[in-house]
């Protein structure tokens, strides 16, 4: 019990200089303002330039395209992987 103890106890600690460099070193830097930019602005965009009487059928065939996209990724993966464990 004593060395899983341990374990928690720099696990804590590594836990606490993980948040204070993310404070001091990532959150809010020029780099971190370009990031929420990009994120933000093309479903920003995507909102001033859809057609809002028809953006249930625009919805729509946007899920239903990422979640073909997800699925055909899902089978080649497993097919490629299939493959590649035969060899």
């Amino acid at each position: 019990m004593k060395k899983i103890e341990e374990i928690e106890h720099h696990y804590d600690e590594l836990k606490i200089l993980w948040l204070n460099y993310w404070k001091e070193e990532v959150v809010f830097t020029y780099q971190w303002w370009i990031m929420v930019l990009i994120l933000l602005l093309p479903f920003f965009l995507w909102w001033m330039l859809v057609d809002k009487k028809r953006i249930i059928e625009i919805s729509l065939v946007g899920l239903f395209t990422s979640g073909i996209a997800f699925i055909l990724d899902q089978v080649v993966h497993h097919c490629v992987t299939g493959f590649i464990r035969t060899l």
